[in-house]
């Protein structure tokens, strides 16, 4: 679910996650290094279409 906040947040409202926030950040880059994570998790585009709709009502 972070990865999917990162990739709608970056898309749709230009937002990225600080690079302060270390821990979020070294969870996120874990999380990609293990293949189960890169084996399941979605394409960003494919994110970026399933939360088009949800982005543009937040607006």
């Amino acid at each position: 679910k972070l990865h999917i906040l990162k990739v709608v947040c970056q898309k749709y409202r230009s937002f990225e996650i600080p690079a302060e926030m270390t821990g979020v950040w070294r969870y996120l880059k874990c999380a990609y290094q293990r293949e189960e994570f890169t084996n399941t998790c979605p394409a960003e585009r494919e994110i970026e279409l399933a939360y088009v709709n949800v982005a543009k009502r937040i607006i």
